[in-house]
């Protein structure tokens, strides 16, 4: 709960912010000091962004194709090997 004296503290110190503002010459409604961010998101900024993820899916594509061309000579190799262990038995290796 809200103590009574914190409350008359807090209502005394609006009235005197209220009272300097307009001693200052502002009214309390308008605010002289304004701050204003501001974002463009343009320019070269982008153009980079858009040029790595470019980069990135090219990249992914060439290895895709680079990874199938490996399945194919893993596949080669050991039909490569049980030719050679068909010939001679001796040379496979014992699980």
């Amino acid at each position: 709960m809200l103590d009574p004296d914190d409350v008359r503290r807090f209502s005394e110190a609006i009235t005197r912010v209220d009272r300097l503002s307009q001693e200052m010459g502002t009214n309390g409604d308008s605010h002289t000091n304004q701050s204003t961010v501001t974002i463009q998101a343009g320019g070269i900024g982008v153009w980079a962004a858009v040029t790595c993820c470019a980069v990135m899916l090219a990249m992914n594509v060439c290895l895709l194709f680079m990874l199938a061309g490996h399945n194919r000579k893993i596949e080669r190799l050991e039909d490569y090997l049980q030719a050679i262990y068909a010939q001679a038995p001796s040379l496979k290796p014992k699980d």
